[in-house]
């Protein structure tokens, strides 16, 4: 591996190397990644590493807290992270979530609609006006519907919102975005009774007390910070088929549970599957790396080496042109970077047929 300072230590005699040449070095290097990935040349690519999707876990608990600290924190002393399951890169969100058995529908077309639970406050749980909250598991009243007020354990609705009159009995689930962090957010370490996120992630502090329930992510994975785009379609470690693109939008909503992924879509700096995986896997396949630009000596220059000479050397030759003639350098740049790419890339990547028979029965030979 070459550093800036190594380039310019061979061409210190050649020309004054104390201007400021990390525009020219940076195009440089531009150049021939985009010359080499022209060639699809495996010089420019790496093999995915760590990528990871979870299975989903979840934990509800009223003494969950958010702390903002360097790191931040999640905190849970009634419940262990551990044994459900929770483990380092995994994604989490958080919501506000409640579980009754006694929580009763009234539908008027004519008054405000009510939600209300004898043992329950759905103040103290979190529930605020303004929130758009989901209710699941009723008999008649699953949807997602805008609260007007809350008052202990009444939530007030607007009128002819609910679809019928529903008395207590099943196991009724009212659940929001949390307010304040609704993430997703990456897990760096898991204790016991602490979850400490990436220093990247920020939380706003929120103490215990509401009734929350984090849930890990299903369906996506970050991919790596250098990634610019797949060489070869995804496969699931240990599967000897690949994952494929994601044919349409629809496509990707008729899957609505978790199961074994079949489709991906890479989403910026995200790999999403589809459907949502049942179960822990790991992605492979080859992917583009796109490369640092330079601002210091002590920068590494990419490629291992392999092109140094030709920048040194196509650095210099920018000074014939001038360096404020831009539309000159640049073809001066590309014509000579392009000639030594292609030189090597040609004789570098030397691959198998694209199309080839599978199996080969010798006996019909011998």
């Amino acid at each position: 591996m070459s550093t800036v300072q190594n380039i310019l230590d061979d061409i210190q005699y050649r020309i004054d190397t104390d201007n400021d040449l990390y525009d020219l070095f940076n195009l440089a290097i531009r150049t021939i990644w985009k010359r080499l990935f022209y060639h699809e040349s495996d010089i420019v690519s790496k093999d995915l590493a760590d990528v990871k999707i979870f299975s989903e876990v979840t934990l509800a608990a009223d003494d969950i807290a958010f702390t903002n600290d360097d790191p931040d924190t999640i905190t849970c002393v009634t419940s262990n992270f551990l044994t459900s399951q929770f483990r380092p890169d995994m994604h989490i969100k958080a919501k506000l979530s409640l579980t009754a058995e006694d929580i009763s529908f009234s539908y008027s077309a004519t008054v405000a609609n009510t939600i209300t639970s004898v043992a329950e406050d759905f103040d103290a749980a979190g529930f605020a006006a303004g929130q758009k909250v989901n209710v699941s598991g009723s008999a008649s009243n699953d949807d997602d519907v805008l609260i007007v007020s809350v008052s202990g354990g009444v939530i007030t609705l607007g009128i002819d919102i609910l679809t019928v009159d529903e008395d207590a009995g099943e196991e009724v689930t009212i659940s929001v975005d949390h307010p304040d962090n609704p993430g997703p957010y990456k897990i760096e370490t898991v204790a016991a009774t602490t979850l400490t996120l990436y220093s990247a992630e920020s939380l706003t502090a929120v103490s215990a007390g509401e009734s929350v329930k984090l849930i890990s992510e299903d369906h996506f994975a970050d991919l790596p910070d250098d990634f610019w785009g797949l060489k070869e379609r995804p496969n699931i470690k240990g599967k000897t088929w690949n994952l494929k693109p994601l044919p349409s939008k629809e496509a990707g909503m008729r899957y609505t549970s978790a199961g074994q992924p079949l489709y991906y879509k890479i989403k910026a700096s995200e790999m999403h599957v589809y459907p949502a995986s049942s179960s822990d896997i790991e992605l492979e396949g080859a992917y583009y790396w796109e490369p640092d630009l330079v601002d210091s000596v002590d920068d590494t220059i990419p490629f291992d080496g392999l092109f140094d000479d030709a920048i040194a050397e196509v650095i210099v030759k920018l000074y014939e042109v001038g360096l404020a003639n831009d539309g000159a350098r640049t073809n001066v740049m590309e014509e000579f970077l392009t000639r030594a790419v292609d030189l090597f890339a040609a004789r570098r990547d030397l691959e198998s047929p694209t199309h080839f028979t599978e199996e080969i029965d010798y006996n019909d030979y011998l």
